[in-house]
């Protein structure tokens, strides 16, 4: 079986926290060390996969205009919730990130990341109906891969990196699965595979399920695995 611990807007990297105020930071660290404290109990439990959406998180800058009014500050360390910080977003997520898949690790499971599914801008359902500003080509949730990489680009080669300085950490990247070289889309194969702008629907779970089970060494029917994952604020 697989669970799925989900904690909205609120990454599960052990010192870092999200929020607009030291009320919501406060709630995100409990939350973090409720996730990772709840994976570390259950015996059952022998792979994670980490996902997490990345630029927003780094700049605080929403894609599209399906996030033009996004208001939330970057990510930050702990300590932030009782005062200013200086360190740089990028590493308060590379810290965090890194914490949270070493503890886990070292109590004996296997990890893996998701990279973050490549960002529509719109709505899923304009898949279906006209282009938007961000789009080309016949769907109206297709963005060009130039547009897709240059957002990506400093997140992307952050998690590169750490992959390099942590040889068992399995990297998922959905990219291949959404994108070719010149746009991602959320509507492949007359499949719609977005649920939103960044979240996959049924079907696009199930095309990128096979790279998740792989990076995770499970057998498609014998899946025993629990998925900490945060969605947009």
């Amino acid at each position: 079986g697989t669970l799925l611990l989900a904690n909205s807007g609120c990454p599960p990297f052990e010192g870092a926290v999200t929020g607009r105020n030291a009320l919501e930071k406060s709630r995100c660290s409990t939350s973090i060390e409720t996730i990772l404290n709840a994976i570390q109990q259950d015996t059952r439990i022998k792979a994670v996969i980490i996902a997490s959406r990345g630029p927003i998180y780094l700049n605080s800058k929403g894609f599209g205009p399906v996030e033009a009014g996004y208001n939330y500050p970057p990510i930050s360390e702990r300590a932030s919730i009782n005062g200013a910080t200086e360190t740089a977003p990028i590493e308060v997520f590379r810290q965090g990130l890194d914490a949270s898949l070493l503890r886990l690790y070292q109590h004996g499971l296997r990890v893996a990341y998701l990279l973050q599914v490549p960002e529509l801008g719109v709505p899923a359902r304009d898949c279906l109906c006209r282009p938007l500003t961000l789009t080309r080509g016949e769907s109206g949730c297709t963005v060009a891969f130039a547009v897709y990489r240059e957002r990506m680009h400093p997140y992307r080669s952050m998690i590169n990196e750490l992959r390099v300085s942590r040889n068992f950490l399995k990297i998922v990247d959905p990219e291949p699965y959404f994108c070719d070289a010149h746009a991602c889309s959320g509507f492949r194969d007359n499949q719609l595979l977005y649920a939103d702008d960044d979240h996959l629907s049924v079907l696009g779970s199930i095309r990128l399920a096979p790279a998740i089970l792989q990076a995770l060494d499970i057998e498609p029917r014998a899946q025993q695995s629990i998925i900490p994952t945060s969605g947009q604020q």
